[in-house]
């Protein structure tokens, strides 16, 4: 994914999703709010991913071993512990002008940092191919704050770049 083709889903490798996760609610489990997630070459106004970026593949294990006394090392375990998945990645925010650059900031951190009382949860949707069903969707949350890696301050720039680490408590996919 380091060059997204234009022609392939429409030049988005990732779609950013607020899904309703309230189950007393009419709309729980639809998606309230879409956002592609272009490729590191998009021009214009919207989010890109960056290049550079990790966890998105295998799920960490962590072998179970059971020492015992005067053992020597462990036993290992039939069964391995399959831990939560942390993600990492960079992410642009851009804009052509001041205004459409605050838009699609704003967008942003309204699902990935919903008002307080609502789960903090959204999902990711990576396409891995060109068929229909060829993408695999992730729930994650923001694991710690972001870094923000700014280089000139508000209204004198269309970009920002954000550095994120993810959660994802079920690391399956």
């Amino acid at each position: 994914m380091n060059n997204c083709d234009p022609d392939f889903n429409g030049g988005y490798p990732v779609l950013l999703i607020m899904r309703d996760f309230d189950p007393t609610s009419p709309t729980f489990e639809e998606d309230i709010v879409t956002v592609p997630i272009f490729g590191p070459d998009f021009v214009g106004q919207g989010i890109s991913l960056l290049e550079g970026y990790s966890g998105v593949y295998h799920a960490p294990i962590t072998p179970v071993r059971d020492p015992h006394a005067y053992q020597a090392g462990s036993t290992p375990s039939d069964y391995t512990r399959v831990e939560e998945r942390i993600l990492d990645c960079d992410i642009g925010v851009q804009g052509r002008n001041w205004a459409e650059f605050v838009q699609v900031e704003t967008l942003l951190w309204k699902i990935m940092k919903p008002p307080k009382g609502k789960r903090p949860d959204f999902v990711l949707r990576f396409y891995f191919g060109p068929g229909e069903d060829d993408w695999r969707e992730i729930t994650v949350r923001l694991e710690r704050t972001p870094k923000d890696l700014f280089s000139r301050g508000p209204g004198l720039t269309t970009k920002y770049k954000w550095s994120l680490t993810l959660l994802a408590c079920d690391p399956y996919w």
